[in-house]
């Protein structure tokens, strides 16, 4: 998936949410939370960076 397919999914899956916490479990992780319970991960580190999305009734 090229960057501009990614950023369009992202948009398409969270453009319309309202954040509701953001919230750091590890020193390379942030979680931004929305008020539907869906959250983005957010990951990295000198070379990655990881983004994930999961909704609450995935997994």
């Amino acid at each position: 998936m090229t960057l501009e397919e990614e950023e369009g999914r992202l948009n398409q899956l969270l453009g319309a949410k309202s954040v509701s916490r953001i919230f750091r479990p590890r020193g390379q992780e942030v979680i931004i939370e929305f008020s539907d319970k869906t959250r983005l991960f957010v990951n990295s580190d000198l070379e990655d960076l990881d983004l994930s999305v999961t909704s609450e009734g995935q997994g």
